[in-house]
């Protein structure tokens, strides 16, 4: 999952390190702000159907 301003699923849910590391390394900045809320949404909605999905948030944006 990416997101600036919108969140958008980049892999599906993967145990292949390589295609993860494949997806992560396609990453560009967007040099724009970014909503995480909405990216949080978007996990929780696509993750409910998958009993061992876990997400981790990467970020430079100061959070509270």
């Amino acid at each position: 999952m990416s997101f600036d301003r919108a969140a958008r699923r980049i892999v599906p849910f993967s145990d292949d390190p390589n295609r993860l590391q494949r997806a992560l390394a396609a990453l560009q900045p967007a040099y724009a702000g970014s909503d995480p809320a909405a990216a949080l949404r978007l996990m929780r909605a696509i993750s409910s159907s998958e009993p061992y999905a876990r997400a981790v948030l990467v970020t430079d944006a100061v959070l509270p």
